[in-house]
């Protein structure tokens, strides 16, 4: 028998009295193909009525925050995404990683998304195959 969201909502907020924060990874977590995961937005509502600090984890490079937004929000769940500090992808990841550093560039493995997000996290992507048989410093030079 498939949980209500009164029990869904009552067992989050005692899983939730333990935490101060919980981390949903989303593809397969709180959907799946193109259906949202039963109770993930019960879930979800408990969690944020218990001020609980709820971060987001995509592995989806491909996507960047705003396709990542439009996302959570077709699948009636844009509301807790308001706050891109609580979105984890490859440009919060590259602005941490960076913060403070005098030199932000970066070698990138990855599609063109990624290259762009690190780029939008003010992170210079160094593109070596553009010179062939360059030197790591010189590649540090640019």
């Amino acid at each position: 028998a498939r949980a209500t969201d009164q029990e869904i909502v009552k067992k989050a907020a005692m899983l939730a009295d333990a935490y101060d924060c919980v981390v949903f990874d989303c593809d397969g977590v709180l959907w799946s193909g193109g259906e949202t995961v039963a109770q993930a937005k019960a879930t979800l509502d408990a969690l944020k009525a218990q001020n609980k600090k709820v971060y987001f984890m995509s592995n989806n490079s491909s996507r960047g925050p705003d396709v990542f937004r439009q996302v959570f929000e077709s699948h009636g769940l844009g509301e807790h995404v308001k706050d891109e500090r609580f979105m984890w992808n490859s440009v919060t990841a590259a602005q941490r990683w960076f913060k403070g550093r005098k030199t932000k560039k970066a070698y990138v493995v990855g599609c063109a998304a990624l290259k762009d997000a690190i780029r939008g996290a003010g992170v210079t992507v160094v593109e070596p195959w553009k010179q062939m048989g360059a030197t790591p410093e010189k590649l540090a030079e640019e």
